[in-house]
């Protein structure tokens, strides 16, 4: 008796499904809409075509920083190099322009004993000599060095029209010694922007300057001599 009863109801359910699916098929065009399936497989295939399109987006961005990562480790013994290189210049420049200002107090005692009115000049390059020697600060430094060079231009312009002082067997040769230690000085500057500029130009290689400030390779500065000074 079981057994007919679930032939029976299952017998029944299908026939109501039927009877359904009739009546649908029968409806009016505006009731049942005949491109429904074909909407929704739009729908389907424009979000598998969009989940590609970022698959596609992700693996590039990856690509991209992989190979930017190998590019830098393959750029980073020459940052390495370059650094240490604009370090070295600095400090041959910095020694020299503190050897060249140790010559001062001997040869403005001398410029003095022709032309008093340069005591005032002598003592602001002495000055510029002591923050020279004291600082620590590049910026601080650098100012100082390029006040200093164009009392010294200032001062070669008293040499020149001062013919008795040119004579001087004593000052010419301090004279002499001086000019040449200054000519290294602009020398070493000149080395020193033109390693700061190689350095420069390799941190900003694209793409791997995406990880050069990450690993501590700044920008170096440079410090071209004033233009009073550089005329």
């Amino acid at each position: 008796m079981d057994q007919i009863r679930l032939l029976r109801d299952a017998t029944r359910k299908d026939i109501l499904i039927s009877l359904y699916v009739l009546s649908v098929m029968t409806l009016p065009s505006q009731q049942f809409p005949k491109n429904s399936i074909r909407v929704h497989l739009s729908i389907e295939r424009s979000a598998l075509n969009y989940a590609r399109i970022i698959e596609l987006l992700v693996a590039s961005v990856f690509l991209f920083l992989f190979f930017s990562a190998m590019s830098f480790v393959f750029l980073r013994p020459a940052l390495q190099e370059g650094r240490a290189n604009v370090q070295r210049e600095w400090n041959e420049f910095l020694q020299e322009v503190r050897e060249r200002n140790d010559m001062l107090p001997g040869l403005l005692e001398t410029v003095k004993m022709f032309q008093p009115f340069f005591a005032k000049n002598a003592v602001k390059m002495l000055e510029a000599k002591a923050v020279i020697k004291r600082s620590r600060d590049p910026e601080v430094i650098m100012a100082s060095v390029d006040q200093l060079d164009v009392d010294i231009k200032t001062l070669e312009a008293l040499v020149h029209s001062n013919p008795d002082m040119r004579q001087h067997p004593g000052f010419l040769r301090q004279w002499d010694l001086f000019l040449k230690k200054h000519n290294k000085v602009g020398l070493t500057r000149t080395r020193y922007n033109s390693s700061v500029q190689t350095y420069n130009d390799l941190i900003e290689v694209f793409p791997q300057s995406i990880f050069t400030s990450m690993f501590g390779y700044v920008r170096a500065a440079a410090y071209p001599p004033p233009p009073s000074v550089a005329e």
